[in-house]
C-alpha cells in the first residue's frame, strides 16, 4: 500500500454516504432577483469581492505557475479541505486539524475577517484521490454496461466534503449498488461519496449553410460586433456551419488580436470564422481558426482576427445586457460564488458555481473534459463559448472561462428545461493556447 492509500485508509469517512436527492433549480433568462439578506446590500458586495480576493490569493501562494494559478492542481497543504462562498458571502475554509497553529498559518496569508473555519473529514488532496480512482474504475469498464452508460461525471463538494458521481437516472441505488460493489473490490479503503442525478445535454449542433437574406434579426443592437457573448459563424465544411458565442477578445504570442470561443472537437486551424447578427449567416469574414483544443481542461480555439482590416473589429471588453465591462485579469471562482454568463441562445443569465472539478463523463468516445466548473447557471445549445465573468463589481468583472457544456438536473421528460451549465476555466484557457487577455 503506497502512501497515498494509507492517507485515504486513515483519513477518510468511515461510511459511504448516498444522496439520492433529484436537485430542480429553477433559473430564470433573465438575471434572477438577489436572495433578500439582513446584511445591506453593499456590504454583502464589499463581503463578496474580499472573499474572491483571498480566496485566489491562497491558490496563487500555492500555485505551481504563478502565471496561471489553478484550484485543483497545486500544492495545497496536507490540512486544507477545500473553501466555498457562503449564502452571507464570506469564506469558509476547510481543515482537518483545526488549532491555533493551522489559523495562524491563514492568518498570515489572508485577513481572516469574513472568514470561518469549519473541520473536515477528508482533505482536498484526499478527495481529488478518490476522484481519480473513481475515473479509473470507470474507466476500467468494470461496471456493467447499463450503469455505466447512466454515469454522466464525477465532481467534488467543497461543502459537504465529498465526492460526487453523476448519473442520468432517478434510480440511484440501483447505480449506488453496482458502482459500490466495484469500488469496494478495487479499494479496500473506506470513501465518502454521494449520488446524484444529472442528465447530459447531447443535443447536436450541426447546420446546413442558409441562402443569404435581407431578413431584419432581432438581435442585432449595435451593428456587426463581434463582442463578449455575441455571435459568430463558424465555417465547419463547405455545408455546415456552427453559430457559437465569443467568450473574450485576447492577443496571440506574436501580439496579434482575436477572439476566444468553444473547439466542441469540430472547431479546428484554419476554419473561417464570420462576424454574423445571429450566429446562423456569414456576414462579414472576421479570420480563422488559428488555435484550437479540445482536451483535459480546455475547450477553447483562438480566432485570429483578419489582418488586412484590422480597424474593421475593434477589440470589446463592454458585455452588452449586463453593462460591465471585463477586465484583463482572470479569476478562478469558489463553489458558492456567483458567475456571470452570455450566450446567443439563452443571452444574459447567472448562477452559482456547485462544483469546482467537474469531468463530464464525455462529449463522445475520444473526448474527455476534465476539472470544468458546474454550475446552476442556464445555457443552452449555441451558449458554448460564451463570456464567463465573475468577481468584481457591479461595473468591472474578471473574466473567469467560457461556456462548454451543459447538463440538468431532474427527469428525462424534463429535457425542456433549462440546462445546468459547465465552463472551462479562462486561466488553463490562456496557459493551453499561449495567450494573454486584451
Amino acid at each position: 500500500m503506497n502512501k497515498a492509500q494509507k492517507i485515504i485508509s486513515i483519513c477518510l469517512a468511515i461510511s459511504l454516504i448516498v444522496s439520492c436527492a433529484v436537485f430542480s433549480y429553477a433559473a430564470p433568462t433573465q438575471p434572477a432577483p438577489v436572495q433578500k439578506s439582513t446584511i445591506a446590500e453593499e456590504e454583502l458586495q464589499r463581503i463578496a469581492e474580499l472573499s474572491s480576493d483571498k480566496y485566489n490569493h491562497l491558490l496563487q501562494v500555492w500555485s505551481k505557475d504563478p502565471n496561471y494559478p489553478s484550484d485543483t492542481d497545486a500544492n495545497f497543504p496536507d490540512f486544507y479541505g477545500g473553501a466555498y462562498v457562503d449564502d452571507n458571502k464570506e469564506l469558509v475554509i476547510l481543515v482537518t486539524i483545526l488549532n491555533d497553529e493551522t489559523i495562524d498559518y491563514f492568518g498570515n496569508l489572508i485577513d481572516l475577517e469574513h472568514v470561518r473555519f469549519s473541520l473536515a473529514d477528508n482533505s482536498f488532496q484526499e478527495l481529488l484521490y478518490v476522484q481519480e480512482t473513481i475515473e479509473n474504475c470507470l474507466d476500467s469498464n468494470s461496471l456493467d454496461e447499463n450503469s455505466s452508460a447512466l454515469i454522466t461525471g464525477t465532481g467534488i463538494s467543497i461543502k459537504e466534503n465529498a465526492v460526487i458521481v453523476y448519473a442520468a437516472t432517478e434510480d440511484l441505488d440501483n447505480i449506488c449498488n453496482s458502482f459500490t460493489s466495484v469500488y469496494s473490490a478495487r479499494n479496500s479503503q473506506p470513501y465518502n461519496i454521494r449520488f446524484r442525478s444529472l442528465w447530459m445535454n447531447t443535443d447536436p449542433v450541426r447546420y446546413t449553410v442558409p441562402e443569404q437574406n435581407n431578413e431584419t434579426f432581432p438581435y442585432n443592437v449595435s451593428g456587426i460586433l463581434v463582442q463578449p457573448g455575441g455571435p459568430v459563424c463558424v465555417h465547419v465544411s463547405s455545408n455546415k456551419i456552427l453559430p457559437t458565442s465569443v467568450g473574450f477578445w485576447a492577443k496571440n504570442s506574436s501580439g496579434e488580436l482575436g477572439i476566444v470561443t468553444a473547439a466542441h472537437g469540430e472547431i479546428q486551424s484554419g476554419q473561417s470564422v464570420y462576424a454574423s447578427k445571429t450566429g446562423y449567416y456569414r456576414d462579414e469574414y472576421f479570420g480563422y481558426i488559428s488555435n484550437a483544443i479540445c482536451r483535459d481542461e480546455v475547450d477553447a480555439a483562438f480566432v485570429k482576427r483578419n489582418t488586412s482590416d484590422p480597424e474593421r473589429f475593434p477589440p470589446v471588453r463592454y458585455v452588452d445586457g449586463w453593462d460591465f465591462n471585463l477586465k484583463s485579469t482572470t479569476r478562478l471562482m469558489a463553489e458558492g460564488e456567483e458567475i456571470y454568463k452570455k450566450g446567443i441562445e439563452t443571452g444574459v443569465t447567472r448562477g452559482k458555481v456547485t462544483d469546482i472539478n467537474f469531468n463530464p463523463n464525455s462529449y463522445d468516445s475520444t473526448i474527455k473534459l476534465t476539472s470544468a466548473v458546474l454550475t446552476d447557471c442556464v445555457a443552452d445549445v449555441s451558449d458554448s463559448g460564451g463570456i464567463v465573468a465573475g468577481g468584481g463589481t457591479t461595473s468591472s468583472r474578471y473574466v473567469v472561462g467560457i461556456v462548454a457544456g451543459g447538463m440538468w438536473y431532474g427527469t428525462p421528460s424534463g429535457q425542456t428545461t433549462p440546462v445546468q451549465m459547465y465552463y472551462s476555466k479562462a486561466p488553463s484557457i490562456l496557459s493551453a493556447l499561449k495567450l494573454t487577455l486584451y
